[in-house]
């Protein structure tokens, strides 16, 4: 039998966005952040203390009834200590909102278990989340992956609200906002909601799936009463629980047909949930034969001079990848998301997975038929070199790595037509995509798009190599190019080629020059890899393909100027 967590990640899987989470105080409860019946129990001793009598406690409630013949009100109790708005919030932002202090103990922030969330919210995984908690820890994290929820925390906001089928992301609070001083906390508030909560529960209880964490049921008697008249079963319930449920969460986990989830905390919970996820869309990426189909149809169409046919199968390609590399897939800020070695790899590999394809494509195309449909593919590269979500916000490691794609198609691309003799196809692809928001000297790939600019960690990568990403890529391209470039030697002399010719580009341009495996590497007869290479531009001057075509300007000086400085790097960097 499955493990209930292993059912449930299946389950949302493969009915994305038809489940509902409902979360309990549980879920901020590592952010040590109060409840809202702290927070009245506190305000309880706040006005013992400002009307002159001895601290409330040990019973702050009693106190307050033997005083005032009553029970303790949210609403009434912050009237008595803050009669303006603004003294109300700067009142109870003591509670919600971290200081100094407390940020740096990360206390009052988002928690692993946000974080998690959000990533799901972001993936299309959650669209509706209902929740008991008055915080807006939640909102924070799924802002940091760039979702922009829809919050309802008031009748009037759920009268008003667009339809639940019509949000991307929906944030229920039944019990209010910490700002909104209708909160309800005492026994009497939780009693009753008003209609319109009632109908949006009822809704999203009959026709959502359910997901319980970090919620008691003990003292929330009209959510209970929701889920109570609840009826249908269209999709299964999970409870989670730490340990055993009390009688009356049992009692309504039964009435729901509930599968009970043990977890550990929500933290671990949430966190392991959204990496089953992500395992599980990985199992799904395309199968490697749809590669092999599309360079089918791509000899064909070059063949056959369809053009408007060879146009269509790339744009749709590249539509394909461009909508994989969001940050629902590749978050780039967020605690859970902090980049370690294990994390870095698992993403370079899903990158590589989702751009094979595309990458086949470039690869054949270019080779067959690269500067005759050069346009097509500087206008794909221009695609996948801007990716979606394209913020300057979050980890460097993570949003460098957001480019890996456009660097394979660039490799790809660069290799088939130095493989070719394409000189042209070279330099137009080196300088003519544009990277929308870069400053100028820095907008084409021949300037800003190599390894070093991509991949922080290359040791992350490839330990204990001079040129750690170039080996790499010449290993992870070869099946690409196994028969365009049967011969493992030309393989090899064509990427040293293809860099060696990159790197001079970059000098000439003024760029960070990269290093390949040119710089260190000999061929079969122990001579330098590039020699060959530099004595045929010497002994063809003017007439080299690679200045005939455009590089460099065209001249002989431009080009032994770069020559110098890329020269220059290899001795500076004496791997000889």
């Amino acid at each position: 039998m499955l493990e209930p967590v292993l059912s449930l990640a299946l389950s949302v899987h493969h009915n994305k966005g038809t489940y509902a989470l409902l979360l309990g105080s549980g879920v901020s409860r590592s952010a040590s952040v109060p409840t809202g019946w702290d927070v009245v129990l506190d305000l309880v001793n706040k006005v013992a203390v400002a009307s002159g009598e001895a601290a409330a406690a040990p019973d702050p409630v009693a106190w307050y009834r033997k005083r005032y013949s009553q029970e303790p009100d949210y609403g009434r109790l912050l009237d008595e200590l803050a009669k303006t708005p603004a003294e109300r919030a700067g009142l109870l932002r003591g509670y919600f909102e971290p200081t100094a202090e407390e940020r740096e103990g990360k206390q009052k922030l988002p928690t692993p278990a946000h974080h998690a969330i959000a990533a799901m919210v972001a993936s299309g995984h959650f669209r509706v989340i209902v929740t008991t908690n008055f915080d807006r820890l939640l909102e924070q994290a799924l802002q940091e992956v760039g979702v922009a929820p829809v919050v309802i925390a008031s009748p009037d906001a759920a009268e008003g609200a667009l339809p639940l089928a019509h949000a991307r992301c929906v944030i229920l609070k039944v019990h209010g906002d910490y700002l909104d001083p209708r909160i309800k906390n005492t026994p009497a508030e939780l009693e009753k909601y008003d209609p319109r909560i009632d109908r949006l529960l009822d809704q999203v209880f009959d026709e959502f799936g359910l997901i319980v964490a970090g919620w008691s049921a003990e003292y929330d008697v009209a959510l209970r009463a929701a889920l109570e008249r609840c009826k249908s079963h269209r999709f299964t319930t999970y409870w989670t629980r730490r340990s055993r449920l009390t009688s009356i969460a049992s009692a309504l986990a039964a009435h729901r047909r509930a599968q009970e989830v043990p977890i550990t905390d929500a933290d671990r919970f949430f966190v392991d949930l959204r990496e089953k996820l992500e395992a599980l869309e990985r199992v799904d990426q395309p199968h490697p034969i749809s590669a092999q189909i599309a360079v089918e149809r791509l000899k064909r169409y070059i063949t056959d001079k369809r053009i408007i046919d060879l146009h269509d199968l790339v744009m749709a390609e590249v539509a394909r990848l461009h909508g994989q590399l969001g940050v629902d897939k590749f978050p780039v800020q967020g605690e859970v998301d902090s980049p370690t070695k294990e994390r870095f790899q698992e993403r370079l590999h899903r990158y590589e997975a989702f751009s094979d394809t595309l990458v086949a494509v470039f690869a054949n195309g270019v080779y067959w038929g690269g500067s005759k449909h050069a346009a097509l593919w500087i206008k794909a590269l221009e695609g996948i070199w801007n990716p979606p979500d394209d913020s300057g916000s979050g980890y460097t490691v993570w949003l460098r790595q957001r480019h890996y794609p456009a660097l394979l198609l660039l490799y790809a691309s660069g290799l088939a037509a130095v493989a070719a003799g394409d000189y042209v196809a070279l330099r137009r692809l080196l300088t003519e995509p544009q990277r929308h928001g870069a400053r100028p000297q820095r907008a084409t790939p021949g300037a800003s798009l190599s390894p070093v600019e991509v991949i922080e960690h290359q040791d992350w990568v490839i330990e204990h190599r001079h040129t750690p990403m170039s080996e790499y890529l010449c290993g992870l391209l070869r099946p690409r190019f196994a028969s365009l470039v049967p011969d493992e030697t030309r393989y090899t002399e064509a990427f040293s080629r293809w860099e060696y010719l990159y790197s001079l580009h970059r000098a000439h341009v003024g760029a960070l020059i990269p290093l390949g495996q040119f710089a260190w590497r000999d061929n079969a007869r122990g001579e330098p890899l590039i020699g060959p290479v530099r004595e045929e531009a010497a002994r063809m001057a003017v007439e080299w393909p690679p200045l005939k075509a455009g590089l460099f300007g065209g001249t002989v000086e431009a080009f032994k100027e770069a020559e110098k400085a890329v020269m220059a790097r290899v001795a500076e960097a004496g791997f000889y």
